[in-house]
């Protein structure tokens, strides 16, 4: 029987023995257990697994320790199964205290002897690939080329919650060719041209979008005119109302901008000029949301600035807020980047943003705040805010040095037009060891070298030479993490840490420090460390990890069902995914103590969440750290995000199993077996019912189900008082008429039951009252989150030998009362991030 099919029958501890047991031979000479812990035993696991009865197909008469890392874990896994109190079952006797105490004592002592023993023999190096983030950062910090060669990579797998696992990062044929690919891409954008591109800058004004929306207005009066015997008689009167309204307003029919004039609002007129601005009144009304792409083509691809120089109107003092949208407009592909902009008055303003743009791409401008519709009303006669422009512009393709930075990472000095052969040997021998990230000995370097010359016999010198570096980008060398497997090594320690705190490839001063062999000294990882987190390339470690640890990045992979939450949009589903990263990154940065993962007496908030979290005193759009009156707020900590309650709802209905398991899972590091493959998901009732309380009592009567949703339901309960979309609830939210949507309205179903029973840790009647027992799991969760860095940094689910340093780590950043950073920084001064 399996480990995760003992959890399901509250026999951990006894399988675990059975399995230490199983790995062994009866002859073999092992210590016996002293007579107490035998004894222990016969009183509380013997009578179900014992000569005459074997629950599970478990058998416990004989009790050897072990002496093998493997059993070593097992055993740990005993100790904390006891400590948590998930053993012996409840419907069994229970052992006093002083036993367990006894008992976990002398686990422990095995433990530590154990890791003494096993130090260093316990962490297998495994060859692990570059990911797509990590290979996307690698090319960008290289040749400052972007895009989307990767499009063609499968995604990466995750294994223990990460995509750096590197069992699970493997590499096909097909996926060799998609690599070569993009070798070839990133090499045609990197080698520069021989003549510098033109750099070009545009203005425009929201006089040349009116002057566009009137002709196309009048061509579409005229089509209707042509064809007005056809038409229905609801778009002929329509098309009398057109003809109207254009014969009264010749020069401005069909506009969308007006224009400010000594203070007033008016329609434009066909000379209206860049001395007047003209105005946003409205979020987007058909062609009313102005963009670049009939003013400036994209060409060439590279880094574009566009700018905007506006202010706000009738805002009532409050911010009126622009966005910038990069990106292509064909059908079902998403922006590649925003910006967005608070507008605080009406005194003129600059706001400029750079992105990094292709062919097709273009960037458009909307105001976010406003109507938006006309709502009956002439443009000029809308409610405000209203945003005035005076210009845009873009300029581009901008460098800020030729050649640019790829193709000086490429070649340096050397000029990559007068190939010889020495020319090339210098080129290889100058760009191989920032490929592979280490010095390179000349054998490598020799064979890179004749590769040029057998190229040579088909292609042309340039093309010759193009082969040879796409090799060297496909070589296992760059592709992979090369790690030394008998001692450590300071290139693998430069690279471990670059592509944990960058996520990128190491800079120059870092493999300096590994040639100097100083990384090999835990004060100069440390010191090192301490300068790149001082980097802003750090948060993409942020992101990253916290982004897969909490499952953050899941956030609108499943978006709320629009009847039931009509107030979800992409403006809150931004806010709920920043709140929690930048939540993080605060704690990071400042070090803040591990235990305000659990609770905090602030928040980091926008305005758009902190409305739909109630709390006043909030504007504009950027976020800000908040301090909470806990009094009036159950804000605070991770369990109050909206994005947590996001990721495991399924849109419509809250889940307690799938926030059970995020608890288990993310917090305490304690996950659950899966569930077994026949037995059906619940299917969500949003007619309200039944309450998913009631839902899953029923479930329990499954026998298969009821021991594992003993543990992770009531784990969930505690947080029924969030809903999907993390607004606190007292009443389930339902829909009066489901089947018919036009009908259907929201309506307050039963009230929420948040209270449960924590097994062995104690009963809570909501969530504040859980929240407060969780603090007193603080430990716990800070060795989850010391396993879950462990886990992501070395690629590779933390094992026995790791698990005495790690839980020391923990221990003293948990004494200290310190956060994340120091966390890290330990972690990179450990003996084991040097020779994992």
């Amino acid at each position: 029987m399996s480990i995760d099919a003992a959890l399901s029958r509250f026999v951990l501890l006894c399988v675990l023995l059975s399995t230490v047991l199983g790995t062994v031979q009866a002859e073999e000479s092992l210590e016996v257990m002293p007579g107490q812990v035998k004894q222990f035993f016969s009183s509380f696991c013997i009578r179900c697994h014992g000569p005459d009865k074997q629950e599970g197909d478990v058998r416990l008469d004989m009790l050897p320790v072990s002496r093998t890392a493997a059993d070593a874990e097992n055993w740990q896994m005993v100790l904390d199964n006891l400590l948590l109190g998930k053993m012996p079952p409840e419907s069994e006797k229970q052992p006093s205290e002083p036993e367990v105490e006894q008992i976990t004592d002398w686990i422990r002592q095995e433990l530590s002897r154990a890791a003494v023993s096993f130090r260093g023999t316990g962490g297998e190096v495994l060859l692990r690939r570059l990911n797509r983030t990590e290979y996307r950062n690698t090319i960008a910090d290289l040749f400052d080329v972007h895009g989307d060669f990767t499009s063609g990579f499968p995604e990466d797998s995750r294994e223990h919650g990460f995509d750096t696992n590197a069992g699970a990062l493997m590499l096909s044929a097909t996926q060799l060719q998609e690599y070569m690919k993009a070798a070839e891409f990133v090499l045609a954008r990197a080698i520069a041209p021989e003549k510098r591109p033109e750099t070009k800058r545009v203005v425009f004004t929201l006089h040349d979008f009116n002057r566009e929306a009137i002709e196309i207005a009048r061509k579409n009066l005229k089509n209707r005119q042509d064809k007005f015997g056809n038409l229905t008689p609801s778009e002929q009167q329509n098309t009398l109302k057109m003809e109207a309204k254009a014969k009264a307003n010749p020069e401005s029919f069909g506009y969308r901008f007006p224009v400010l004039e000594q203070g007033h609002y008016r329609p434009p007129k066909s000379d209206d000029s860049g001395d007047l601005d003209a105005v946003m009144t409205v979020q987007q009304y058909f062609i009313g949301e102005p963009n670049t792409s009939k003013r400036f083509a994209i060409r060439q691809p590279g880094w574009y600035r566009v700018r905007a120089v506006a202010y706000a109107l009738k805002n009532d003092s409050k911010p009126v807020r622009l966005q910038f949208t990069a990106g292509n407009p064909a059908k079902g592909l998403l922006p590649k980047a925003h910006s967005i902009f608070a507008l605080p008055d009406d005194q003129p303003r600059e706001y400029a943003a750079s992105y990094y743009l292709e062919p097709g791409d273009r960037v458009t401008f909307t105001m976010l705040d406003g109507a938006p519709h006309t709502q009956g009303r002439e443009f000029i006669d809308q409610p405000g805010p209203f945003i005035a422009i005076r210009s845009f512009s873009i300029e581009g393709p901008i460098y800020e040095t030729w050649p640019p930075k790829g193709h000086q990472t490429l070649f340096g000095a050397i000029d990559p037009t007068n190939l010889n052969l020495e020319n090339v040997n210098a080129i290889v021998s100058r760009i191989a060891p920032t490929l592979f990230r280490r010095p390179v000995d000349t054998d490598t370097l020799s064979k890179y070298q004749n590769r040029y010359e057998e190229f040579l016999r088909t292609m042309t010198p340039e093309n010759a030479l193009r082969s040879v570096l796409a090799t060297m980008l496909i070589s296992p060398r760059f592709l992979y993490h090369e790690v030394p497997p008998n001692e450590p090594d300071a290139f693998s320690i430069a690279s471990r840490m670059s592509y944990l705190l960058w996520r990128s490839t190491p800079d120059e001063e870092l493999l300096n420090a590994a040639a100097s062999g100083s990384l090999l000294r835990a004060d100069a990882r440390r010191a090192q460390a301490e300068r790149m987190i001082a980097d802003e390339r750090v948060n993409r470690f942020m992101t990253d990890f916290t982004g897969q640890w909490l499952r953050v990045q899941e956030v609108g992979m499943m978006r709320a069902n629009p009847e039931l939450y009509p107030e979800y949009d992409s403006e809150l589903e931004s806010a709920m995914r920043g709140e929690t990263e930048q939540f993080l990154s605060q704690m990071f940065h400042r070090d803040l103590p591990l235990n305000q993962l659990i609770d905090s007496d602030w928040a980091m908030l926008n305005e758009r969440l902190a409305k739909h979290y109630g709390i006043d005193g909030v504007t504009g759009s950027d976020f800000r750290r908040v301090d909470l009156d806990k009094s009036k707020s159950v804000r605070g900590g991770l369990l109050t995000h909206a994005s947590i309650h996001a990721v495991t709802s399924n849109g419509s209905t809250t889940s307690p199993v799938a926030r059970g398991v995020w608890v288990l899972e993310k917090l305490l590091g304690t996950p659950p077996p899966p569930p077994p493959p026949d037995v059906p998901a619940i299917e969500p009732d949003i007619r309200g019912a039944t309450t998913i309380r009631e839902q899953l009592a029923k479930h329990r009567e499954i026998a298969t189900c009821n021991s594992c949703h003993k543990k992770i339901d009531p784990l969930g309960f505690a947080l029924e008082n969030f809903d999907v979309i993390g607004s606190w609830r007292e009443n389930y939210r339902s829909l009066s008429n489901a089947t018919n949507k036009s009908r259907a309205k929201i309506i307050h179903g039963p009230p929420v039951q948040a209270e449960g029973e924590w097994l062995g840790v104690g009963s809570f009647s909501g969530f504040l009252q859980f929240r407060e027992l969780l603090k007193k799991q603080e430990p716990v969760v800070i060795e989850n989150v010391t396993r879950q860095l462990a886990t992501f940094a070395l690629g590779r689910a933390p094992g026995f030998a790791d698990r005495q340093t790690l839980r020391e780590i923990a221990a003293r950043v948990g004494q200290e009362k310190a956060g994340m950073k120091t966390l890290v920084l330990d972690f990179i001064s450990s003996n084991l991030f040097a020779n994992p």
